[in-house]
């Protein structure tokens, strides 16, 4: 499954190709991509601030298409929770959609120039038409899905949607998606505020196992192997651990951790198109623990050890992540 800054840099990318453009040619390739979470739990109705309205639901090919062809992008473009994300549109007849997207193992969004080949795994390709006098300007907003384990659908309102409410109906769908989904609250922003992290981290997960809390996206949305891994070593906490084992002080370099890890990988992945980790796993690898089992800890050079748990792969250091459990 992604890591949050993946989902967070294509959901990036497609905002600034977004941005100031309108769609106009698509190519849409029929494929196993174009599918909706199960129809039984999605629910019609959808509450915003100050009224109620009905969406639908849309994924076959025909139906993409048609909204699709000369959809206006609508500020700010996109919005993302956890690991997902959505792009956000008024179509002709004025009415709002989210195209979400759940980009599985390998899909992403990349920005090409409009003459460029299609790469193979390419399923989703829109021509974009800048609102500016310069033609080269013009870019493609191509949905890449090699291994095809991304999903993407429409949620779009069933009337038309005045100016003033566009961007209040797009929230309110999108987060009616994530009450859908289960997700708990976005890992990212969570562990920007270190009090607000202790405090729901307490209420919600304190007798829990550390390692398997971390990566439920019902708790916190966005967490993979990777930064579970990193932030339990900057909180020098072992991974079978309960939170409740835990001190606050424990707890806020695990927030401090996870957000910094996270953000020099968005750092790092700034203009490049896609995540940039480093020179991949190895001596290069930007990461303390993460694929460093059996190097020395950086802190006190024992060899790092490794855990399966929950069948996930758990690099640690047994004497500074020490278990009191």
């Amino acid at each position: 499954m992604p890591e949050l800054p993946e989902v967070e840099v294509s959901a990036r990318i497609a905002g600034s190709a977004l941005k100031d453009s309108h769609i106009q040619n698509l190519l849409l390739k029929d494929c196993k991509l174009f599918r909706p979470p199960q129809q039984s739990t999605l629910q019609s109705q959808v509450d915003t601030e100050h009224s109620s309205f009905n969406q639908e639901v849309f994924w076959q090919h025909g139906d993409l298409s048609s909204l699709l062809s000369d959809a206006l992008p609508l500020a700010p473009y996109t919005f993302r929770h956890g690991k997902l994300m959505a792009c956000l549109f008024q179509a002709q007849d004025a009415r709002v959609f989210c195209l979400f997207a759940r980009l599985g193992m390998t899909g992403k969004f990349v920005r090409r120039s409009v003459d460029s080949a299609l790469h193979k795994s390419t399923k989703l390709s829109l021509s974009l038409v800048k609102h500016s006098a310069d033609p080269t300007t013009d870019l493609r907003l191509d949905f890449l899905n090699t291994r095809m384990f991304g999903q993407i659908w429409i949620q779009c309102s069933r009337y038309a949607v005045s100016p003033d409410q566009r961007v209040e109906v797009l929230r309110a769908i999108f987060d009616s998606e994530v009450k859908r989904s289960n997700m708990g609250l976005d890992a990212y922003e969570l562990s920007s505020q270190p009090i607000s992290w202790i405090k729901y981290i307490r209420e919600q997960a304190n007798h829990r196992q550390v390692k398997t809390a971390l990566l439920d996206q019902s708790l916190l949305a966005g967490i993979g192997n990777i930064y579970a891994a990193e932030c339990l070593f900057t909180a020098k906490a072992h991974p079978l651990a309960k939170f409740s084992q835990l001190s606050d002080e424990q707890l806020i370099l695990m927030a401090q951790g996870l957000y910094e890890s996270m953000t020099q990988t968005l750092i790092r992945s700034e203009g490049q198109g896609e995540v940039i980790y480093g020179s991949g796993l190895g001596p290069k690898s930007p990461f303390a623990v993460y694929g460093r089992e059996g190097e020395p800890c950086p802190t006190c050079q024992a060899p790092l050890a490794f855990l399966r748990i929950a069948g996930r792969a758990t690099v640690f250091c047994k004497n500074c992540q020490i278990s009191k459990i």
